[in-house]
């Protein structure tokens, strides 16, 4: 598994622009609540308050299929432990809906549904200690209707259960020694965008520190897993090892672009863009770091992925 990427910060962009449009802190604001504080305390990590839900959609309508529908949330269901040392645990949720096709034809009045629940739990650091992936697909083109993927992080690897990949039950993806990430602290490994678009909050809160040119992390793609090992002939005994499950770590590279203000739907906000290596295009933060926009391509179309305001629940 190969993820890595890094977050370049000109200098000189940052010190032109900071006056105009507030920067993030250096260090997040729970690493300022006292260290005194207790568990009870933590009420906050990496922008999202205990129980805040944030909703992306995707669009424009062109890009999408007959009766298509994409939504995408993710909330802070808990934080335990210290401010210096917590446990949080995001619920991350991913849910399109279209027009069945039967025989090639689309059926009006059967729908095509995909739904993918996750369970998060990373450190103060962002990193993902464990990943509860649930997959369910409904609909006329289905091949198989359930996925399910465990990762667990123990020492320097992580345990992984997927009963797709290849009749393999178990089998450990290792986080090798890099400049990437540092496997004992654990720290510089996140969870991929691709699974929910909130997730590229997580990487920029926990990557942004003002005069650092250069920050390399690796990004665990545990959707891609079942898929990836099922391209294999050959089985792979739980003592071996495969190379070709690094490909589900990539090397990365955002890099800060400029301040400017764009429309989320029916606003114009503050961002700071981000030029994106995952797409031919770019994603845009606010300056606390909350997602608002990515622009992407689908089948082939340009299209985007937006945060949806409160009132458009």
């Amino acid at each position: 598994m190969r993820l890595a990427a890094c977050l370049a910060l000109p200098p000189l962009l940052i010190g032109a622009l900071a006056p105009k449009r507030p920067l993030p802190e250096a260090n997040p604001p729970h690493a300022e609540i006292s260290s005194q504080a207790r568990s009870s305390d933590l009420v906050e990590a990496f922008g999202f308050q205990i129980g805040e839900e944030r909703r992306y959609t995707l669009g424009p309508d062109r890009a999408l299929q007959p009766g298509e529908t994409v939504l995408w949330t993710m909330r802070l269901e808990s934080l335990v432990g210290e401010p210096s040392d917590f446990r949080a645990t995001f619920i991350l949720e991913s849910d399109s809906l279209r027009f069945a096709r039967n025989s090639n034809i689309l059926d009006p009045d059967e729908r095509a549904g995909d739904r993918i629940h996750t369970r998060l739990v990373v450190n103060q650091h962002g990193f993902p200690l464990q990943v509860h992936l649930d997959r369910s697909r409904e609909g006329s083109e289905v091949r198989y209707d359930h996925e399910e993927v465990r990762l667990t992080y123990e020492g320097d690897k992580y345990v992984v259960k997927n009963d797709l990949a290849m009749g393999i039950r178990e089998f450990n993806i290792r986080v090798a020694d890099s400049d990437h990430a540092d496997p004992s602290v654990p720290r510089g490994v996140y969870l991929s965008p691709s699974v929910n678009p909130g997730l590229l909050t997580i990487i920029y809160r926990t990557l942004y520190e003002p005069g650092r040119e250069k920050v390399e992390y690796l990004e665990l793609r545990p959707t891609q897993l079942a898929r990836r090992e099922s391209s294999y002939r050959s089985a792979f005994d739980r003592s071996q090892s495969s190379p070709g499950r690094r490909r589900n770590l990539d090397l990365e590279e955002y890099r800060i672009g400029d301040f400017l203000t764009i429309d989320v739907g029916s606003r114009r906000l503050d961002a700071i863009e981000l030029k994106d290596p995952r797409v031919d295009g770019h994603s845009y933060v606010d300056p606390d770091g909350r997602v608002l926009k990515i622009d992407t391509r689908v089948r082939g179309l340009d299209a985007w992925i937006r945060m949806l305001h409160p009132w458009e629940y």
